[in-house]
């Protein structure tokens, strides 16, 4: 009888602490999230042609980490946006692309032209979390 055996060995106490400490607190997570975030309004800016871009600073503030970069990633949050101050005065036209335009807080009102979450990016953000949370085993999500 031919016998064929082999041995596992595996931490797996240390990957679930790994696993624990990421729910609670994943800054790299939300890091990744704003990558997301920012790929989605590269997108959106290109779908405009041009317009709303005055001097670029909108633009740049939500496409990358300029000083007008609202990024602020604290362990089980992110805030994002932009500090531009003339941003809070671009209001989405009846004209415009639909692109998931975020609704303007109390600053003004209808939804804003430049910030944006697109249907789906719930999904994809999700989806970027669980995998980093479950990075210690090994396995994409």
């Amino acid at each position: 009888m031919t016998r064929i055996a082999f041995e596992l060995e595996t931490n797996a106490d240390e990957a679930f602490d790994n696993v624990a400490e990421r729910c609670l607190d994943h800054p790299e997570g939300y890091a990744l999230v704003a990558d997301i975030l920012e790929q989605a309004h590269e997108r959106h800016f290109a779908r405009l042609r041009g317009r709303y871009i005055l001097t670029g600073e909108t633009k740049a503030s939500l496409t990358g980490t300029s000083p007008g970069s609202i990024r602020d990633i604290q362990g089980t949050s992110l805030k994002f946006g932009t500090r531009v101050r003339h941003a809070r005065f671009l209001t989405k036209s009846p004209k415009d692309p639909e692109y998931g335009q975020v609704r303007k807080g109390n600053k003004g009102k209808g939804r804003s032209a430049v910030v944006v979450k697109p249907r789906g990016t719930d999904k994809k953000v999700a989806k970027a979390i669980a995998g980093f949370i479950a990075e210690p085993f090994g396995g994409d999500i």
